[in-house]
This record gives C-alpha cells, structure tokens and sequence, in this order.
C-alpha cells in the first residue's frame, strides 16, 4: 500500500496497492535561516511512483506530486 506522507505525497494514505513498483522521493533542501533556538528550511520536493499490477510493464500507472514549504526545526526542544 503506498500513498500519504510516507511514500507519496498529495495522495491519501493506502491509495495505490501493489507487489510491483518504483518510487522516487526527492527533496532540495536549504537553510533560510538558522539561530541558536531555531533553524527554518525551505523545501522543494517532487514524490513518483509508477505502479503495475502485472510485472511486464511497470511504467503503466505513474503518480507524480511536487511542492514547496517550509520546515521550521527548534533544536532546543526537539531532543
């Protein structure tokens, strides 16, 4: 089962169910600013997947997603 934030994201959790698939996650990610009490990222990422329910031709199914946002990491309360 793959779908939802795990595997791919902007589908819901369990949307695609296969044996046979590729997945590529891929982030880009860069600091914007960075503090002793917080850091906060800018990201960009792009989710395939291609899915088949035979195994002659897995490319027949592709879901793509992509996105941009913001990750804000606050080191003096996470851990």
């Amino acid at each position: 089962y793959l779908g939802g934030l795990d595997s791919i994201r902007g589908f819901v959790d369990n949307r695609f169910a296969t044996k046979n698939y590729w997945l590529s996650n891929s982030e880009l990610r860069y600091f914007f600013a960075e503090d002793s009490s917080y850091l906060l990222q800018t990201v960009g990422f792009i989710d395939a997947l291609g899915i088949d329910e035979s195994s002659k031709k897995i490319q027949d199914a592709v879901a793509v997603s992509a996105g941009l946002g913001l990750r804000l990491i606050m080191p003096k309360i996470y851990r």
